[in-house]
């Protein structure tokens, strides 16, 4: 028989039983909510076709290019007198490299993270931006990237190995060009490819995805530069299958002289569609420019749309020393400087940073 408080008892836990199952279902009416929601969300998304949003990018941007440089002297005499609200000196060095000698106020993000979204939301629109590497190749594909996002960057000649030489700070830096021989009966192919396949979803913008594919290029970890020795074996031995040699320089230019079997498609031209056609995404092509830095920024852009493209190094500047041929004046490989950098001395036990020049 049950007593007064029994019955109290099972009432008071009928009514929290029932309250507890009207919360249970009403949590699950919500989530069944989000779920439709986030279906709805994922079903009005499109696929973007990411190949040629990226090739018009590329090609607006080779219409009018940025390959001009900044020599290890320019550069010294802009930090001297320059107003230094005006330019950002970015290094892409590794971190380790950038600590034991750095140029006095220069910024580090290394190369493999500058695609990051928040590394570039640190970096000035309104300033010039001058990028700093080993020899002015990583530097050259840095810039083409933030040009194209609508900054203003330029390449460090020669990198640090330019602006301090025999400091360790960079790249040996080659004392004169090879003066290797060149063809004038130009190579061409009739041969077209299909186009690599990319694409996007449409709720993220042309920007993020340059900056994603440009992650992703790097994450390939393709050689920075081949050097013109290397480029010039595989010409001698004809070993080709794997490679196509591509020279981007203007037309006038390749007809005074290039190196044989290489392909001449301006890159003015390259990004256009019957041109790219051209590439074999299954290769690797070795551009061949002016000063090496111009085809490393060809090659950021290449590699964003999935081929596989390496600069020779320093370009026909260091294959022929001889205007005629290069098309313009060569590199001058004598204005090398060895102008003073700073260490960033670390503290292991506290963590904080010191900066002291040496």
């Amino acid at each position: 028989m049950l007593t007064k408080w029994n019955i109290w008892i099972v009432g008071f836990l009928l009514i929290v039983g029932v309250g507890c199952s009207d919360e249970y279902d009403a949590s699950s009416e919500n989530q069944a909510n989000n779920e439709t929601a986030n279906q709805k969300k994922e079903a009005e998304q499109t696929e973007v076709d990411g190949f040629d949003e990226l090739l018009e990018k590329s090609f607006a941007y080779m219409e009018d290019p940025q390959f001009e440089v900044m020599s290890p002297s320019e550069l010294h005499d802009l930090i001297l007198f320059g107003d230094p609200n005006d330019f950002l000196v970015l290094d892409v060095r590794d971190t380790t490299t950038f600590a034991s000698a750095n140029i006095p106020g220069s910024v580090n993000i290394p190369q493999r993270i500058t695609p990051l979204e928040n590394m570039v939301e640190q970096l000035p629109k309104d300033k010039e931006i001058i990028v700093v590497c080993f020899s002015g190749h990583q530097a050259g594909q840095t810039t083409a990237m933030l040009n194209t996002l609508g900054f203003n960057a330029k390449a460090l000649q020669f990198g640090m190995g330019g602006y301090a030489a025999g400091t360790g700070a960079g790249s040996d830096i080659p004392k004169e060009s090879f003066d290797f021989d060149v063809v004038t009966n130009g190579y061409e192919s009739d041969e077209e490819f299909d186009l690599p396949s990319i694409s996007y979803m449409s709720d993220v913008s042309i920007e993020q995805f340059m900056l994603d594919q440009s992650d992703e290029a790097l994450e390939r970890e393709i050689p920075n530069v081949m050097g013109a020795p290397d480029v010039k074996e595989l010409v001698e031995v004809n070993e080709l299958e794997e490679h196509q040699i591509i020279d981007i320089r203007l037309s006038e230019h390749y007809d005074s002289g290039h190196i044989p079997f290489s392909m001449n498609i301006p890159y003015d031209e390259l990004f256009q569609k019957d041109q790219i056609v051209k590439l074999d995404p299954d290769k690797t092509q070795i551009l061949i420019g002016y000063n090496g830095t111009d085809a490393s920024q060809l090659m950021r852009l290449l590699n964003q749309l999935d081929y596989t493209t390496i600069p020779m190094a320093y370009g026909m500047s260091i294959w022929s020393g001889d205007q005629r041929i290069v098309g313009e004046e060569p590199i001058d490989f004598q204005s090398i400087k060895t102008n003073p950098v700073q260490e960033l001395n670390y503290d292991l036990d506290g963590g904080e940073v010191e900066t002291g020049c040496s």
